[in-house]
């Protein structure tokens, strides 16, 4: 696995812009570089029991 490269402010604005227009909630937690992407409220999730055909 090769390792994780850095992402310059750039490119992770870009990210975040990219995610904002997409109306999904882009959240950054720097000191351990985790970004968490939640879909918006109006979207309901979805349930694993309605994907499976009867």
């Amino acid at each position: 696995m090769s390792k994780p490269r850095p992402l310059s402010a750039q490119a992770l604005a870009t990210l975040i812009q990219g995610v904002e227009e997409k109306g999904v909630t882009a959240k950054v937690v720097t000191s351990r570089v985790i970004i968490t992407i939640m879909p918006p409220p109006s979207v309901e999730p979805a349930n694993p029991a309605d994907l499976i055909d009867p």
